[in-house]
């Protein structure tokens, strides 16, 4: 039974069923670009072990920051629920943007091309974003291994909120117009797919 209430906002929240921890600054290396993809990985305390995983993307596009504090809020719900959290913060200067898109594989593992740049312009982090997912999902055992081996890497959901939700349902296998091209970024690991205010 959900016995929740109203918060300091005014908004709704749900009643915390276990304490958690602090939120462990973890990093993957990423596979199509430079760096490493910062994540903020949440667990919580006393729920029953193996925790099963979610994979939050923010919304917006990409943060100059070295960590977003989108989804923060929503991080927290979950971990309190019982669920370890992967908060993705998919980082890069706005700058960046079009010279980053020659250098990432286009569909079929081409090189996209600066027509292909021009024609996605603005929407590149809605392709950046679901491969950048893909490789956390690629990772589960390293980031089990962060997690002190307390995570269900058999259950797991990709969650995201605006761009995150676009994201999240390009993961699910939706199919995003790339140039002439709808590229595939669907994968087989997660079970379940939570989409919040899709942007667009």
């Amino acid at each position: 039974i959900d016995e929740g209430g109203a918060d300091e906002r005014g908004g709704y929240s749900p009643k915390p069923r276990f304490e958690t921890t602090k939120p462990k600054r973890v990093t993957i290396a990423r596979k199509h670009r430079g760096g490493d993809i910062p994540v903020a990985l949440i667990l919580p305390k006393g729920a029953p072990k193996p925790y099963p995983l979610v994979i939050y993307s923010h919304g917006g596009g990409l943060t100059p920051k070295k960590e977003s504090p989108a989804g923060k809020d929503w991080a927290l719900i979950l971990a309190k629920s019982g669920l370890a959290v992967a908060k993705l913060s998919h980082t890069g200067k706005p700058e960046d943007v079009t010279s980053l898109c020659p250098d990432l594989p286009g569909p079929g593992g081409s090189k996209l091309t600066i027509e292909d740049c021009d024609a996605f312009n603005q929407d590149l982090p809605g392709y950046i974003k679901p491969m950048e997912v893909n490789t956390v999902l690629d990772a589960l055992d390293e980031l089990n291994q962060q997690a002190g081996g307390d995570i269900d890497v058999d259950r797991v959901a990709v969650m995201g909120h605006s761009g995150g939700a676009a994201c999240t349902l390009s993961v699910a296998g939706g199919k995003r117009v790339l140039g002439k091209d709808r590229p595939s970024f669907k994968h087989a690991k997660p079970r379940a797919f939570v989409a919040l205010s899709l942007a667009g």
